[in-house]
């Protein structure tokens, strides 16, 4: 597993059994503290993910209208 910090990466392999596929027990992955921002900094990560996720749901309602639209153009012009 990756921590995506190479001194995260290190200190797991650190605590690893040096094998050559070196493995992590589960007590000492436990025992890793990863730090976290604050609750009101992910809320506004959150917020901002929701806020994409609404943005990309409305434009796949308009890319459906959109498309209906071409659609009766195109009969018309048939």
């Amino acid at each position: 597993m990756l921590f995506l910090r190479k001194e995260r990466d290190r200190f797991a392999w650190f605590l690893s059994d040096g094998g050559v596929r070196s493995n992590l027990d589960r007590e000492r992955f436990v025992e890793i503290d990863i730090d976290l921002p604050p609750i009101p900094v992910q809320r506004k990560y959150v917020d901002a993910y929701n806020a994409m996720l609404a943005n990309q749901r409305a434009y796949e309602r308009d890319l459906e209208g959109l498309k209906l639209t071409c659609d009766v153009y195109i009969e018309r012009l048939r």
